[in-house]
Order: C-alpha cells, then sequence, then structure tokens
C-alpha cells in the first residue's frame, strides 16, 4: 500500500555551527628540548653484547652473525668471509646428503630392498586402515569373500579333473571292445561318417 506522506528515508537535519573550524588535530606547541643528532654512530660507546628478543610463530629461525658498525665496507668484508664460509659448509652438507643417497639406493637392492619395501608398504596400508576402519574393513571382507570363492571354484576343478583321471584309469583297465562311458559334466556330439 503506497503511503502518499512518504517523503523516503529519514536523515536528522542538518543545522549550521557557526563555531565549527574544521577537524579536530592535537595542539603544537614548541619542544625546546627536541634535537636530531648529526652523526649518531660516532656518539656510540663500545658495545659488548648485542640481545634480540623475537616473537614468532614458527619454530627454527636462528641468528647467528650479527653486525654493528657505521661503516658499510667494513659490514661488507665481514660479510664476505662469513659467506664463504657458509658456502663451504653447505657444500659439505650437499656431498654427505649425495653419499647418503647413494647408500639408500644400495640398500634398496635386492632381498634386502624388497623387504624394505614390503615393509613401508604393510606399514603404509596399516597406517590408512587405522585413519578409515570402516573402508579398511569393508575392503578386507570383500578380498575374504572373493578368495573363498575361487578357493571354491578351484576346488570343484580338481574334483572333477580327479574324477576324470580316475575314468581315464578305469577306461584303460577295461578292455577297448566296449565304448568309454562319456565324461560327466560334457555332452558328447556324434560325429558325422
Amino acid at each position: 500500500i503506497d503511503n502518499p506522506d512518504y517523503k523516503g528515508k529519514w536523515y536528522p537535519p542538518q543545522i549550521d555551527n557557526p563555531d565549527y573550524k574544521g577537524p579536530w588535530a592535537p595542539r603544537k606547541i614548541p619542544n625546546k628540548e627536541f634535537f636530531e643528532p648529526k652523526n649518531p654512530s660516532k656518539n656510540l660507546k663500545p658495545v659488548g653484547a648485542v640481545a634480540v628478543e623475537v616473537w614468532t610463530t614458527n619454530g627454527g629461525i636462528a641468528y647467528d652473525n650479527f653486525y654493528l658498525g657505521g661503516s658499510e665496507v667494513e659490514a661488507k668484508d665481514s660479510a664476505a668471509s662469513y659467506y664463504a664460509k657458509k658456502e663451504e659448509e653447505a657444500r659439505k652438507a650437499a656431498e654427505k646428503k649425495a653419499q647418503k643417497a647413494a647408500k639408500r639406493a644400495a640398500k634398496g637392492k635386492g632381498w634386502r630392498g624388497l623387504l624394505l619395501k614390503a615393509k613401508k608398504v604393510g606399514q603404509t596400508v596399516l597406517d590408512k586402515a587405522l585413519d578409515q576402519p570402516l573402508a579398511a574393513g569393508g575392503t578386507l571382507l570383500v578380498l575374504i569373500v572373493t578368495l573363498l570363492m575361487t578357493r571354491k571354484k578351484k576346488a570343484v576343478v580338481d574334483e572333477d579333473e580327479a574324477e576324470e583321471e580316475d575314468d581315464d584309469e578305469d577306461e584303460e583297465e577295461e578292455s577297448e571292445e566296449e565304448e568309454p562311458a562319456p565324461r560327466r559334466g560334457r555332452r558328447r556330439t556324434p560325429k558325422a561318417d
């Protein structure tokens, strides 16, 4: 239903303020003690230790070298020797890693490697089964039923083969004049003359 008196969304009325001077800002007063040092690094006394407090949620962060000084050239010189040492350590670590990989590859050959792989696969299957027991139980049940069904079929086939062997032995004992009895489960069709 339309309202003839509706004039739109309501807003509070705006009244002019003759004392308004703009957005508020804190008052600025001169500070007689304020100064800017011209070269602060020359006024430092010798530093015996540096303390760093790092707040982080990630572990494994380590600081091992600090340089405190005013000369960029000295800082680069000290960093060069540090990075050379780090590079040497990284090269040795890479060599050691390659040696370990070669040993692992050597272990992975032959029966021992096969047993290690089987152990890993078994552990993986066990972990998956513990994560999803319902799915693991269903899979195991299907596997067992399938194995039992194939086992019964093999047993039936084995019995048929044993009976056929018995029939063959009986036929050899009987005279050749008699026609052998047809084999169980198979029909013979008459041969055309």
